[in-house]
């Protein structure tokens, strides 16, 4: 058989139902037994899956708090060690009133 020629089987295997038809649940969906109780592990896992973008979204809000808060913090730390009491300069060499050059004024 080859790609022209048919083998006389017009059904589509991709319509696996018609628009009109009810939906029909499989017997073990409908069965009144089937439900089971999560574990812990299985909520967690469900509530991550359904809550993923919010979670990282939110985790990645407050990572950037966080450095801003402490940017902030370490920026004060440094004005006041930087600008707050300096030692004394030394006293310049050389006599008192002389140019750069340790010549006279002009």
């Amino acid at each position: 058989m080859t790609d022209g020629q048919s083998s006389g089987n017009t059904h589509d295997r991709f319509a696996v139902a018609a628009a009109d038809e009810p939906v029909r649940l499989p017997s073990w969906m409908a069965e009144a037994g089937s439900e089971q109780e999560l574990t812990a592990a299985e909520r967690r896992r469900l509530t991550w899956a359904r809550h993923r973008g919010k979670l990282g979204a939110g985790f990645l809000v407050g990572v950037a708090v966080l450095l801003v808060a402490l940017t902030i913090v370490v920026g004060v730390a440094v004005v006041q060690l930087v600008g707050g009491e300096a030692p004394p300069a030394p006293s310049p060499t050389g006599t008192v009133g002389a140019g750069q050059d340790g010549g006279t004024d002009s």
